[in-house]
């Protein structure tokens, strides 16, 4: 009778084991010491202001984010300002959708489709709308490297339909001293500039503004000064790469009105 309750006992014990291991986190940092080599590693971002109800972001029908995430200006794994990113298997079938209310299956399909990604390698995959339709499109986020101190790697993305962008750093001592200096040219909708290595500061210590403008038009779309918008989340520092997000409409109004949007891709 005492071998059968330790028999038992220790079936209980390696079923614990077996479930424990097989429960592997989704969520991973770009400083933890062993990543999986045989997944890739996404971070979602969705910048679709006409979609209503919160998102689900399922891999092969499994919800991954644990709350859902918010359509309009929404990031999983949710800190913009730590790389963290979600590990998914390579070939998997990815979807959108909005859930119903009680019995949390799909009520809104918003995207169903494999995801062409690569193992052991870093992305950024957007949701975006025209208003009439949405779109999906991946960036690769191998570049996000660190650089020298004196230097931050910045990459525009244009989530923002129908516009070609261009992207320009002014720097400043006074209204009557300004340079500027044209980053990037044309992004298309769906597309990037690029991580660009661009300074702190000019050498002359002048603080830096950035304008996002129509490449049509010239028209000022969006600007910010990174010492003041960025200071205070931690994100825009030294050696850091990162990526400013516009999404919206023009002439809109919220929550369709431009908006920026910023997140750390290096540790």
């Amino acid at each position: 009778m005492k071998n059968k309750k330790i028999n038992c006992n220790l079936s209980i014990l390696v079923v614990l084991v077996i479930i424990f291991i097989s429960c592997e986190k989704s969520e991973l940092r770009l400083t933890e010491t062993f990543l999986p080599t045989d997944q890739a590693f996404v971070r979602f971002n969705l910048h679709s202001p006409n979609t209503l109800g919160s998102v689900a972001i399922k891999i092969n029908d499994q919800k991954i984010n644990g709350n859902l995430t918010s359509p309009i200006s929404g990031v999983f794994p949710a800190v913009v300002n730590t790389p963290e990113y979600a590990a998914v298997p390579v070939g998997s079938n990815f979807k959108l959708s909005i859930l119903r209310t009680a019995s949390l299956t799909d009520s809104v399909l918003l995207f169903s489709s494999n995801l062409q990604l690569e193992k052991n390698k870093f992305y950024s995959v957007y949701l975006a709308d025209t208003f009439s339709t949405r779109s999906l499109f991946i960036l690769e986020d191998n570049d996000a490297s660190l650089v020298d101190t004196a230097f931050v790697k910045l990459r525009l993305v244009n989530a923002m339909p129908n516009t070609a962008l261009s992207f320009i750093e002014i720097d400043s001592l006074n209204p009557t001293s300004v340079k500027r200096d044209t980053l990037s040219r044309n992004i298309a909708f769906k597309s990037s500039s690029g991580f660009l290595t661009v300074p702190l500061r000019n050498p002359t210590n002048a603080p830096l503004r950035f304008r996002i403008v129509s490449s049509s038009t010239g028209a000022t779309v969006a600007s910010f000064n990174p010492t003041v918008a960025y200071a205070t989340a931690g994100t825009f520092s030294a050696g850091r790469s990162m990526t400013i997000t516009i999404s919206g409409f023009l002439g809109g109004t919220s929550p369709y009105s431009p908006s920026l949007q910023s997140t750390i891709y290096n540790k």
